[in-house]
């Protein structure tokens, strides 16, 4: 399928947008736009950064929305099997890889007198390489769909460890509520698993403009039993923190 190119950002007229190129394959959907474009509302580049990846995550889904159906494709590409509903009846029936693998790798069963150079046969194996490719991309997005709406989001996670009471005297509660807010603030409430490294960077170097290394250690440091909290719980895998050398100047 359609491969996304990455977002950035770009000032104009005193405001940081967000700019997203638009596929080739996708531009007759967007009056042969080659770029979108949308304001983060803000001049400051690091609650832009913040914002960005909210914003991205919408213009994805409106290139998402002009994508073909790969059931369609799969049907085209084997011949035409049915409309999307017919293929996945197959899909459901369990008859779908295998009618693609079948023309994947089809015999050669043509009639040297109506088709000389094999052509024809050629293109039942094009169709169902090309089909297969199409099957696995689109499997692979169900399984992803799967594991997302099942995804914890901070704003759960930072209440349920709360409710443990990780720490003993209020004043230390308190010394713990703060940065786990702090850290929600800056990137946003996302699913755990879309905290990344570079997030993490990003925020240390957020923070490190004001405080003192030690001050940003600590803080982090909160926000980092957070996330071993959630491998012990089963709902990231790793702890991306662990990963992370906090650097300030």
């Amino acid at each position: 399928m359609f491969d996304y190119p990455a977002t950035s950002l770009a000032l104009n007229k005193g405001k940081y947008y967000v700019l997203l190129t638009v596929p080739t394959e996708l531009r007759e959907h967007f009056n042969e736009r080659k770029q979108l474009k949308r304001s983060t509302g803000t001049r400051d580049l690091q609650d832009a950064k913040r914002r960005q990846h909210n914003i991205s995550a919408e213009l994805y889904l409106q290139l998402d929305a002009c994508k073909p159906d790969q059931r369609d494709m799969i049907s085209d590409l084997l011949g035409w099997i049915g409309d999307a509903d017919e293929v996945q009846r197959l899909e459901d029936n369990g008859d779908l890889e295998g009618l693609i693998i079948s023309n994947k790798y089809a015999e050669d069963t043509h009639d040297p007198a109506r088709d000389p150079d094999e052509s024809a046969i050629d293109l039942v194996h094009a169709g169902g390489e090309k089909a297969l490719e199409v099957y696995r991309e689109w499997k692979a997005e169900q399984d992803e769909g799967t594991v997302a709406s099942g995804a914890v989001y901070y704003s759960v996670a930072s209440e349920e460890y709360l409710t443990t009471t990780p720490y003993g005297p209020a004043k230390t509660m308190r010394d713990c509520e703060l940065p786990l807010s702090q850290f929600q603030e800056f990137v946003g409430d996302m699913a755990l698993s879309q905290v990344t490294a570079v997030l993490v960077h990003e925020y240390a170097a957020h923070l490190g403009q004001t405080k003192s290394r030690e001050t940003v250690s600590k803080k982090v440091g909160y926000v980092r039993r957070l996330f071993d909290h959630a491998v012990r719980k089963g709902w990231v895998q790793t702890n991306v923190f662990l990963a992370v050398r906090v650097r300030t100047h």
